[in-house]
């Protein structure tokens, strides 16, 4: 049995019905879920301070560090990634076959898309510090966080 699977005594049951049986010992099987999260690796834009874009690549050092990560093996059967390049490429480097889910793409910032914090602050007065002080709304032209619900 797998160590996700853990066998938990329930106590003592005579629920089952089976004639004959006065006392009967129930075993529940408690099933565990362990998710193991594991952020895509270093990009330019994460470098530098950008907002990154759905097609941007692992940078050099990112790949490196991609292709020397591992994943206990109990997960190596089973690896989800993001549709975002920088996340296929970091399963893809760990080695292990992934499944694309579009629920796992990081919010969409619109605009700032590959765009750094500080060319945003430079050029849109007082935008990116109102999305810092509330970023539930999402960046202006974005997804707002609740759209990561869906």
């Amino acid at each position: 049995m797998p160590d996700s699977h853990r066998l938990l005594r329930s106590g003592v049951s005579n629920t089952l019905g089976c004639a004959g049986l006065r006392r009967q010992r129930s075993w529940e099987a408690k099933l565990a879920t362990t998710l193991f999260l594991l952020c895509a690796g270093p990009t330019r834009s994460s470098r530098i301070g950008a907002f990154a874009s759905p097609d941007e690549g692992l940078d050099e050092p990112g790949l490196r560090a991609a292709r020397v990560c591992s994943l206990p093996s109990r997960f190596e059967a089973a690896l989800l990634s993001s549709p975002w390049r920088s996340a296929r490429e970091t399963a893809e480097a760990i080695g292990a076959p992934i499944e694309i889910n579009p629920a796992l793409a990081d919010l969409d910032p619109g605009p700032w898309s590959g765009r750094a914090f500080a060319d945003i602050a430079a050029a849109e007065a007082g935008a990116l510090s109102r999305w810092i002080a509330d970023p539930v709304g999402g960046a202006p032209g974005g997804e707002a966080m609740h759209a990561g619900l869906a």
